[in-house]
């Protein structure tokens, strides 16, 4: 290998750069950074711009993952997707797709020319065929799909078109494609990674998107699902629903529901009926001077703050507690003074209620919530079609037969039947279908003997 290298070094980097090998070991670095992802979860795009939305999600990690939270972060497991190394990767694929592309090109012209070096597989040897043999075996040829090549007034060859090697091409030019939707998706796409949104109200897109999104209803039987009304420019311009993981498309907008939980809306008035001012943390304002408290799960916790009291109530949220004969939701208030550990007052509330503290009166509606993460695509539709070449190339070099062709070579005062094939190396399955056409050409020979 050294003296080739030396001898010819961008030959050697082109060979390389073209070989299958390369191909095999980039799908296997591909397949182990998929597989990180999907062990791992990743930072949705561009949160790192949103300190509060990044702070929560590492909250998240270190509720799922403890202590090991900071070595998965340090070793780059929670960021695959945007690593520097994917990059380069997905660069190197995409270099050797085209190569590949290239060189299969120049393969399959050279095999359509007769330029294949195939391998001769003798079938048989006759006398000098006359005209009613020679017919024979140009219909049965042209009948295959072989058209006639050779010099004239040689015997002449007939060679079908190389579909095998058509076929081939075809997943690296569906990597290629994919590849570059990834890259314009890259260039001119965007993500808003967090838009938490409760049913009937509003979450408002950046990017000067001029989009709206509206959640009609969400629920939590089986498969969360949540009913999405888009908005552009005050506009309805699509209706979808994002089942479970399932995602929504529409036009190049692609919509996806990562969490959900259950929420509840807080409002308080004064003994006169007017308003209260409260707010959550973190803060998230509701309709009719009210603010909404979000769970991840039961025992999860949130904070209200009233500016008219001395007091912070902590809620804490509970499916249901069998033990207590209480089916649930159930609310747990707390009232704690400022610089007290122990709660001045608690109550339970189960489903929709309300409870009076001093002089004011809070009211708690149940409802849900869904986190959307919203993403403009523009190169999702060459994705799938560079996909879709992908896996139609390789269910068709699979059922397809290797390149071959009948050949008629002078020998002494006869000539001997020829049955080539391109590549070389044939698979079992290649062996088997070559067997068949050899002993359709053998019957066909002993037929025009036997006329």
């Amino acid at each position: 290998m050294t003296p080739t290298l030396l001898q010819d070094p961008f030959g050697a980097v082109w060979r390389f750069l073209a070989s299958r090998k390369l191909t095999l070991a980039l799908c296997v670095l591909l397949a182990l950074a998929g597989l990180l992802m999907a062990l791992f979860p990743q930072m949705p795009l561009g949160l790192q711009g949103d300190p509060l939305a990044y702070g929560r999600w590492l909250a998240q990690m270190r509720g799922r993952y403890g202590d090991s939270q900071d070595l998965l972060q340090r070793l780059g497991l929670f960021d695959v997707q945007g690593s520097l190394g994917l990059r380069i990767l997905l660069g190197l694929l995409a270099l050797h797709a085209a190569i590949h592309i290239a060189e299969g090109f120049s393969r399959l012209s050279g095999a359509m020319n007769g330029q294949h070096g195939a391998n001769p597989l003798r079938v048989a040897c006759i006398a000098e065929p006359d005209d009613q043999v020679r017919a024979a075996l140009i219909r049965w040829a042209e009948g295959k799909g072989m058209r006639p090549q050779g010099p004239e007034g040689e015997w002449a060859g007939w060679q079908r078109f190389p579909w095998r090697g058509f076929w081939l091409l075809l997943p690296y030019v569906g990597i290629l494609l994919a590849l570059v939707g990834l890259a314009i998706n890259g260039w001119s796409g965007w993500q808003e990674p967090e838009l938490v949104i409760t049913p009937g109200q509003e979450a408002v897109v950046g990017y000067d998107s001029g989009l709206t999104l509206v959640a009609d209803t969400i629920l939590a039987e089986g498969n969360a699902t949540t009913q999405l009304t888009l908005y552009k420019h005050g506009e309805p311009v699509g209706q979808g629903r994002l089942r479970g993981r399932w995602p929504w498309l529409y036009q190049s907008y692609l919509l996806s529901q990562r969490a959900g939980g259950p929420a509840i809306v807080v409002r308080a008035t004064d003994q006169d009926g007017e308003p209260v001012p409260v707010r959550s943390q973190p803060p998230r304002p509701a309709a009719g001077s009210g603010t909404e408290l979000l769970f991840r799960d039961t025992g999860d916790e949130g904070y209200l703050l009233v500016s008219d009291l001395n007091v912070t109530f902590r809620l804490t949220y509970y499916s249901e507690i069998p033990e207590a004969g209480l089916a649930g939701p159930v609310i747990n208030v707390q009232a704690i003074r400022s610089g007290e550990m122990l709660p001045a007052w608690e109550a339970w509330l189960e489903g929709d209620g309300n409870w009076g503290y001093q002089d004011i009166a809070f009211q708690v509606q149940h409802t849900r919530y869904a986190v959307i993460t919203l993403s403009l695509v523009p190169g999702l539709p060459l994705m799938a079609l560079g996909i879709l070449l992908g896996l139609l190339g390789i269910i068709m070099t699979l059922a397809s037969y290797p390149l071959y062709g009948l050949g008629l070579e002078k020998d002494g005062d006869g000539c001997q039947v020829i049955l080539y094939h391109w590549p070389p190396r044939l698979g079992f399955l290649d062996r088997q279908r070559l067997h068949a056409v050899r002993q359709e050409i053998e019957a066909l020979l002993a037929e025009q003997a036997l006329s």
